[in-house]
């Protein structure tokens, strides 16, 4: 018996991983029920017998028993827990979104987790006393920046007053948000609400746990941290690596490390722990004394591995109960157990037994970045390292056979690392770049020099300094070379990134066929590394390519041969975002920057200190839909400066064009993006007075229909005027006809006597309403009103305060030749949320 059938008749666990995760797929993305989703699971323990028949194997029938009886329970558990929260989160949801009161109300509640801090501030989660009003959930506290130490912050278990005007988690109906705001359903979160006081919190109750003691164990050494590092760039490094605080991680440090692809060591993760297990697992080896050695039937690992076991959860608690450290612990802890047992013949079914209890605790870690990447990167070194140590055994070994032992021993290390960081970067490359979609180009290398760095020298030593908390003196000893060597990292790669290209790679998303592609090349290199089947790597790779080829074609094809027009509106932009998609794959985009301060300098440009929409809304949406060039950018009140985050969609989109109404605005944020994106990126800008004549574009007819030429009206004020400028454009396409209102004076001559669809950027001059739309999308909510309908009262066309605010915050149409109009969102857009409450 050999492959697909040899996995799952040898390895149950992964039939098991796969009912668990069946049992949450099935309610949150198909929407069913208990019933179904436990009728579905059985049979798929049914195909699962059927499978051990067809194979000739007569299982134990009552160990097969059990395990059906395990994976059955473990659905129904599931499938509770989703239930009862979804339940309690439609309930809150409701009564917050009928409340239309947003006065503040006094809320009592345990605090349950340690403080998460950012540079934006800190998030805790409180357990109300009462069910009403947030239900049996937790409510997620937003409080502002502060110090971790600050007395003022509520400790672990604390019990506290909080004055408060409570947020529903509903989303806007975006696939990227929504994706955000289901795995906080799943987690157990039913409302959010923002403190910008600490007045508004008051402690009632200090707790006295043993979970307090530790938190005030974690401020002290965060204190001793701060004070006993070089500069506050290492010590907020330290702080990150060794307690898991990252509240003092400034923005240019974290935005330098990403471009290396290194961040992931800045912050705890699995790989801090899985580097404290190997650092205690190895020390107890060494320190246990030659009679006990001799003793011992199984040699020292088990006694090694049930030590370690001890210390595991002091740094888990240490690190602060953050979720990937937890997981990961519990991958480290079914591992010992093995070893503990001597039982460690199959690697995958301990991963897999781990993944299922992770998945049945926390089963939002199904949708967490974190949990993919560190199941998926072990998952790659179980695979990789016994085929890289049979190419080190019969290829590399006999080439190095005269040279000394420490040298072999120190090739060895570097061929290991090496295949494993390559192996884990084309693993985990499909889910960075459908996720955050980029990648680092100076990854593999940096990581190759990093990773033996922080594993030897700076998480021993600053572990060690830990143990002398209450002596400063030795622990600032202990600390200087890593505060040293952290501090000429940070130097080392700030010079680095001004010589060297840009470190990020942007991509679109990859399509399944695309990710099964990565897939092959993934399995080539394991064919690779392994001698008897090298005669398969050529045909292997010769498929890859010509599949590769196809996949890019086929998608060029497609783009070319569309023969609609999309429309995306989102909310949160201001005027009013729309992304026009045009036959044969030309973009047209009207607005989407962001206000990015007074100065306009190029650091304020691209600062990743405010919120920029370009880059996290629009880029994403472009390439979820594989949007790899936006030729056109219209900016219809360039005079604002909202032009904050668009140099970032001219740098990755390749825009050729800026459309403005021609009239210089001497504001810094508008004329350096002008002076930039001129200059270095060589954009062509063009005033209204080129728009004279309706011109084609794509089998596109476009025609400025404002301000008017001859018949404009200056207004009282310079701003007014300016605000009347802007431009207004209608674009035809067959039967279908759309106009796009920029704000400004309209030339009543050329609007026509009814559209389709008409699209108003900013709030809208009531006076210029009387075009009869067969759709009409307003700004701010992004309400889409029918030929007739009433308007929202108050609410229409209210400007969007940011993204997070709005339940309608996407609008996507569809138009073809004949003018018909279709609102259903494309697949690739949706991310498998068809089922999911339509609230949320």
């Amino acid at each position: 018996m050999s492959g697909f059938g040899r996995e799952v008749v040898y390895r149950p666990s992964l039939l098991l991983l796969a009912i668990v995760i069946w049992s949450i797929l099935a309610p949150v993305c198909c929407g069913f029920k208990i019933f179904p989703t436990f009728l579905s699971a059985g049979l798929l323990i049914f195909f699962y017998f059927l499978i051990l028949r067809c194979h000739r194997v007569r299982p134990n029938f009552w160990k097969f028993l059990l395990f059906a009886v395990v994976a059955l329970a473990a659905v129904w558990f599931g499938s509770l827990r989703i239930a009862a929260r979804q339940a309690d989160f439609l309930k809150v949801s409701g009564m917050l979104h009928d409340d239309r009161n947003t006065a503040a109300t006094i809320i009592s509640g345990r605090i349950t987790t340690f403080p998460h801090g950012s540079p934006r501030g800190w998030q805790l989660r409180l357990r109300p006393l009462a069910e009403d009003p947030a239900g049996s959930g937790e409510i997620l506290l937003k409080l502002p920046v502060t110090v971790y130490d600050d007395n003022r912050l509520p400790l672990i278990g604390d019990i506290v007053t909080v004055k408060v005007a409570l947020q529903p988690l509903t989303a806007a109906r975006h696939p990227f948000l929504r994706g955000r705001r289901r795995s906080q359903v799943l987690s157990g979160l039913t409302a959010w609400a923002q403190i910008d006081d600490f007045a508004d919190i008051k402690i009632i109750t200090p707790a006295t746990g043993f979970l307090t003691r530790i938190e005030k164990i974690r401020r002290l050494i965060y204190r001793a941290l701060a004070d006993n590092a070089e500069s506050p760039d290492s010590a907020a490094i330290l702080q990150a690596v060794l307690i898991g605080s990252r509240d003092q991680l400034s923005f240019k440090v974290r935005e330098l490390f990403l471009d290396f692809g290194v961040f992931h060591l800045f912050a705890i993760s699995g790989l801090h722990l899985s580097v404290v297990v190997a650092l205690l697992f190895f020390l107890c080896k060494a320190i246990i004394p030659d009679f006990i050695r001799r003793r011992l039937p199984k040699g020292t690992v088990p006694i090694a591995a049930g030590i370690t076991m001890l210390f595991l959860p002091v740094y888990i608690l240490l690190a602060g109960l953050h979720l990937p450290v937890v997981r990961a612990g519990i991958m480290a802890l079914f591992f010992l157990l093995t070893l503990l047992s001597g039982r460690l013949r199959d690697p995958f079914s301990t991963l897999f037994l781990a993944a299922v209890v992770i998945l049945l605790i926390w089963p939002a870690a199904l949708f967490a970045l974190s949990f993919q990447l560190s199941f998926t990167a072990v998952a790659t070194i179980l695979w990789i390292v016994p085929r890289s140590n049979e190419w080190w055994e019969l290829r590399l070994l006999p080439l190095m056979c005269k040279r000394a032992a420490i040298f072999q021993a120190g090739c060895r290390y570097i061929f290991y690392l090496s295949a494993s960081s390559m192996a884990i970067s084309l693993t985990t490359a499909p889910l960075l770049i459908n996720r955050v979609h980029f990648i680092s180009i100076y990854s593999l290398i940096a990581n190759l020099l990093l990773i033996p760095l922080f594993s030897l020298l700076i998480i021993p030593l600053g572990m060690l300094s830990l143990l002398f908390v209450k002596l400063p003196q030795i622990m600032a000893l202990l600390l200087k070379l890593p505060a040293v060597v952290l501090d000429g990292l940070i130097s080392g790669s700030k010079w680095l990134q001004e010589w060297l290209p840009a470190g990020r790679s942007y991509w679109a998303s990859l399509t399944s066929f695309e990710i099964i592609l990565v897939a092959l090349i993934i399995l080539t290199g394991g064919w690779m590394l392994t001698p008897s089947s090298s005669k398969k790597v050529t045909a292997v790779l010769l498929f890859i390519l010509f599949a590769a080829l196809g996949s890019d074609q086929i998608w060029w094809q497609y783009q070319q041969g569309r023969k609609k027009v999309a429309v995306a509106a989102f909310v949160g932009s201001r005027p009013q975002a729309l992304l026009f998609e045009l036959p044969g794959g030309e973009a047209l985009l009207f607005n989407g920057g962001s206000w990015c301060g007074s100065s306009g300098s190029t650091e304020s440009l691209t600062s990743p200190s405010f919120f920029s929409f370009a880059k996290n809304v629009i880029a994403p949406y472009c390439w979820r839909r594989k949007i790899k060039c936006i030729d056109t950018l219209v900016l219809t009140e360039p005079q604002r400066g909202l032009v904050g985050g668009l140099l970032f969609l001219v740098e990755h989109f390749q825009v050729r064009e800026i459309w403005y109404h021609g009239i210089w605005s001497g504001y810094p944020p508008f004329r350096n993006f002008c002076r930039i994106s001129n200059d270095r990126f060589s954009v062509r800008w063009r005033k209204l007075s080129s728009f004279s004549y309706p011109f084609s574009l794509n089998g596109v007819t476009i025609s400025a229909v404002g301000p008017p030429a001859n018949d404009f009206r200056m207004l009282t004020s310079n701003s007014e005027s300016l605000l009347a400028m802007a431009p207004s454009f209608r674009l035809r396409y067959g039967d279908f006809s759309a106009l796009i209102l920029g704000g400004g004076q309209l030339d009543e001559v050329l609007l026509p006597e009814r559209v389709d669809l008409l699209a108003r950027l900013r709030v809208p001059d009531l006076s210029q309403s009387a075009i009869p739309p067969a759709i009409e999308i307003e700004p701010g909510g992004l309400t889409l009103l029918p030929a007739g309908a009433a308007g929202n009262g108050a609410d229409k066309g209210a400007a969007a305060a940011s993204w997070f605010v709005k339940r309608d915050g996407f609008l996507f149409l569809e138009a073809d030749i004949s003018g018909k109009l279709t609102r259903k969102l494309p697949a690739s857009l949706i991310s498998s949320c068809q089922g999911w409450p339509d609230k949320l």
